[in-house]
Order: structure tokens, then sequence, then C-alpha cells
């Protein structure tokens, strides 16, 4: 009925918008929906990364690498110029660089997230140029893919990590469809490369385009494209390990360079164990292990989908020999790169990283958005379809890691004792009581800038914490390096005791997560904080 009343070109022109439109109605409009709360009630309260990357970007915003240390056990990356977390610069980079000419609140996130979102989304449209048909499966999958939604709500790096794939998505489908110039394949693989920046793993996507490009298909070619496919992936391995603060509790490469493989075969086994299951995990609002259980499904779901068709397909026809016009090569090769995006995320996470329902969750997510984006260009929608129908039967899941997001007058009470974090007047009298102490000194050492905090004391008051000053996280009480370098002290009743050795300090004030100490220990001025 619809392509009656208005012209074809305004029906696609349509159809486009609401691409983009989709999953930023969902999170402008779900707050008030579900919890009775504007989006500006938003509060930075994920356990640990998210209160840690918030406040990255302000405090980079503000005054760019001369801010505090934001690390674990008071370990600093090997660059002096980066004072960021195991995550490295990048991510507070990027958001901070353009927070420093907008301005940089609470609920910054979720419009910085959206814009990357639909910025992604039409470069996507402009890059592919999907037919009507195409458009509406694509309304479909943004919609219901409820990572995007998730995340949008949230300081956390993963729309932006999102955003990266939608990207990849359509750059990568266009390499695959038509015969591109050679500078079409450096500005894909620079991406990557760029991207690997951010989260590592993108740089795993770097091998298949070198292997599009590749002119040839002797063995010295591939050996080459494999060669510069190892030589990029370990100058990332070495550049992210040098602007990156350690995190002593994950061993993984000190583990291979070992040749200590107990450890990591015991984590493989134990994923695998977790696959099919709901393993519970205390992460903060996203505690709902069957969303994660859900999304291993269509993962795999997807990899058998494509592994069967790629299978079927050079059965029925001689792909060697095909040429770049036959029907039949472009799926073939979509679905080539469907399983291996899948297969070596799966991979990756199962034997060097977590299947828990949160972790798996954030970093697989973005694979399986390429692989479904990739079957809608291929006209896929049969497993496009199942898809959709699975997200729209769990509807009430979603719902319920949706309203545990951290919005301050929202109704925490269904959650378990001890989740109920999000109070205004706790961080309003947190930072009411620090700031008169707590002041940035651009003269002074990153140290002198920093605040050292246990684990049980990460909540959303953080975000109180002054711009400029950084927040190491105290992790490993047996293992810590002593005297403390941080400055600043912000400890729960008898924590002290916990320390190897007492520190000497001079008690400043009480907050509603701790008692705030100056660390007489540190090399840093003490008359400035009283």
């Amino acid at each position: 009925m619809v392509r009656f009343i208005i012209s074809p070109k305004l029906y696609t022109l349509l159809l486009r918008v609401a691409v983009i439109l989709a999953p930023n109605l969902l999170w402008f409009a779900l707050p008030g929906l579900l919890m009775g709360v504007s989006i500006f009630d938003y509060v930075p309260g994920l356990d640990n990364d998210e209160v840690h990357y918030w406040h990255e970007i302000l405090t980079f915003s503000r005054y760019g690498f001369r801010g505090g240390y934001y690390t674990i056990d008071e370990l600093p990356a090997i660059a002096s110029f980066s004072r960021f977390g195991p995550h490295g610069p990048a991510f507070p980079v990027i958001y901070g660089s353009v927070a420093h000419f907008v301005g940089w609140h609470n609920y910054s996130p979720l419009f910085f997230n959206s814009t990357l979102v639909s910025l992604a989304l039409l470069g996507l449209l402009w890059l592919t140029q999907p037919n009507r048909k195409q458009t509406i499966y694509l309304i479909l999958t943004v919609l219901t893919f409820f990572p995007l939604t998730l995340f949008i709500s949230s300081a956390m790096q993963e729309s932006l990590n999102q955003a990266l794939a939608i990207l990849m998505a359509g750059s990568l489908y266009s390499l695959l469809k038509k015969k591109a110039k050679r500078h079409c394949y450096c500005i894909v693989a620079a991406t990557i490369v760029v991207a690997s920046l951010i989260r590592f793993t993108w740089i795993f996507m770097l091998l298949p385009v070198l292997l599009i490009e590749k002119r040839t298909s002797s063995l010295y070619s591939f050996l080459r494209v494999v060669t510069l496919f190892f030589i990029l992936t370990s100058f990332i391995i070495l550049i992210n390990r040098y602007w990156s603060s350690p995190f002593p509790n994950y061993a993984v490469f000190d583990q291979i360079l070992s040749l200590d493989f107990e450890p990591i075969l015991n984590n493989t086994f134990q994923n695998l164990r977790n696959i099919f299951s709901t393993p519970e995990i205390n992460s903060g609002w996203l505690n709902q292990p069957k969303l994660g259980l859900l999304l291993r499904c269509q993962v795999l779901l997807v990899l058998v989908f494509s592994t069967t068709k790629l299978i079927l397909i050079y059965r029925k026809d001689n792909v060697s020999n095909s040429s770049n016009e036959n029907l039949h090569f472009l799926p073939f090769k979509v679905n080539a790169l469907v399983v291996w995006i899948i297969s070596h995320t799966v991979l990756l996470q199962v034997i060097f990283y977590k299947i828990d329902g949160y972790r798996d969750y954030r970093v697989i997510a973005p694979y399986l958005l390429i692989a479904l984006v990739f079957l809608v260009l291929i006209y896929e929608f049969t497993v496009i379809k199942v898809v959709v129908l699975l997200n729209l039967l769990t509807i009430p899941l979603f719902i319920s890691a949706y309203t545990g997001l951290n919005y301050f007058g929202a109704d925490y009470s269904r959650q378990p004792p001890g989740t109920h974090r999000y109070v205004q007047k706790s961080m309003v009298d947190f930072e009411t009581a620090v700031q008169s102490f707590m002041k940035y000194d651009n003269q002074s050492s990153g140290w002198c800038n920093t605040v050292i905090a246990p684990f049980v004391s990460y909540r959303n008051n953080l975000a109180g914490i002054p711009e400029g000053i950084g927040f190491s996280a105290l992790l490993n009480t047996d293992k810590l390096q002593l005297p403390l370098k941080s400055k600043y002290l912000l400890l729960p009743d008898g924590f002290e005791t916990r320390l190897k050795k007492s520190p000497r300090v001079r008690y400043l004030t009480s907050t509603p997560i701790g008692k705030l100490y100056l660390n007489l220990d540190s090399n840093c001025p003490h008359s400035t904080s009283l």
C-alpha cells in the first residue's frame, strides 16, 4: 500500500532513515517507558570499567595526558606519557578529544555512542546501497540486536566497537562485491589497524583483507601475506603492551612466553562447559546470564549456517574457476568471511578469555553484528528471520537487563541486596566531602594527582572525583609494592590491615564509600591538601 501513496525513491529514503533512527528511538525512549526516568538521569556505575572509562575521558578532555594515573595496583604503562588503564589510551583519547570541545557530563556517553552508531549506519548505507528488501531486514536486525541498545546506554567502549563493526561490514562487502583499487584496500586495512589499538582482537580482521587484495594465487604470494599479517599483529601487541598499564591478574601472555599452558587449558575447558550454560557473574547491571546464552546460540547458528552454505556452494560450482560475475561467487566469499569472523572470535574467547554471560557478550557481539549484516546483504533472510524471532521471544530478558541500567531515581528493589548503588544523594555527598581536599595540581607528578582505592570502593561515587585526579584500583594487597605512590588513599574501615605494611597516613574526611587519607609516604607535597 505504501508504494502507491509515495514514490519509490521516497519510500527507499524513508526506509534508510529508519535504519539510522531505529536504535536511537529505543535508547531515547526506553528509560522513560521502562523506568520512569530521563536519559539525563544516567550515571556511570558499572563496577570498575564504566566509571573508570568515564573519568578517564573527563580527565583527558580537561588536561590531556597530564592527568593522574588510572591503573591496577599502581602498575603504570611502560610509556611514560600514558597514564591510562589496562585497556589503553585509545578510547578515552577519542572520546576525550571531542569532549574537550562539547563538554563531558554524566549522560554524555549516551549521545556520543548514539552519534557514532548513527554515523556508522549511514556509512553502511552509503557503501552498500541496499535495496528496499535488504533495508527492511537491516531495520529488523539493528532494532532487535540487544547489545546495540544496551551498550548505547553505557560509558563502556562497546558502542565504539559496534560502530566499527558496522563500518567494517560495509567496507568489506564493498571490497568483495567489486574489484576495488589498491588504495581502497589500504584504507580498510588502515582502519582495521587503528581499530585494533582500541581492541586488540580487531587485528584478526586484517588477514582476510590482505588475502582478498592478493593479486595472484601463488604460494609465495600467500606466504608474503601471512608474514605481513604476523608482523603487523606483533606490532599491535607491542604497542598495546607499551601504552597500556598491566592487568596483573591476566597473565596469558606471560604463560605463553614461559610455555606454561596448563592454566590456559583449564580456562579453555571451563569455558567449553559454560557455552550452553548460564554461569552467574556479578557484573553490575548486565546480570542476565540468559542473554549471554542467547547470543552464543545465535553465534553458533550463524556459524553452522554459513559453513553449510559454504560447503553446498563449493560442491555445486567449481568456485576456483568462477569469475567475479558468477552469481554464486559473492555468496561464497561472504560466507567464507562469516565463518572466519565467527570461528576465530569464538576460539580466542574460549581459549584466552571468559565465557560467562558478560565478557563474551561484550566482546563477541560486534562480530556477530558484522555477520548478520553480511547475511542481509547476500539475501540470506532465513537465518535473519530466525535470529530476529529469537530476539522477539526473549524481549523479557532484554527488559530485565535494561532496567538494571544506571539511572538516578530508578527502582532497583528487584535486584539483590548491595546493587542499589545509584543514589544521587550518595554521589553528591561523596563529591562534597572530597572536593575541598582533592585538587588537581598541574605542577606535580601524575602520582600526586592519584587516589588509590580497593575494588569494593569502585562505585558510581568515584565519578565525583575532581577532573585530573586519576584512581588506581587496589586488587592484590599481597603483591602491592610499598610504599604506595598515590597521594590519596580511599579505604573502607579496617582495610589498611590487609596491607603488608600499614602506610603512614593523615585522616582527611569520611565519605559514603570509605575514609579519605593523605598518604604521607608519597613523594608529594602535603600542605596543599589541608
